[in-house]
């Protein structure tokens, strides 16, 4: 599958589950996505909630579209 048909088939399904760490410890989640262009996936999230500490602290993530 290429960049731009994961681009298409994220934008068209929305709903997604991101894996992020934190210590030693993996955290996964479900989101909404904003959307996704030809520079990334993009998503709302609250700057004091802990997904934007793990982001900051290990942005290596894992995402499955659902």
């Amino acid at each position: 599958m290429s960049f731009e048909q994961c681009v298409k088939f994220a934008n068209e399904v929305g709903i997604c589950f991101l894996a992020t760490a934190e210590g030693d410890q993996t955290r996964v989640r479900p989101l909404g996505l904003c959307f996704a262009n030809n520079t990334g996936f993009y998503f709302q999230i609250e700057a004091v909630k802990s997904l934007a500490k793990q982001l900051k602290s290990n942005p290596a993530v894992e995402l499955v579209l659902w």
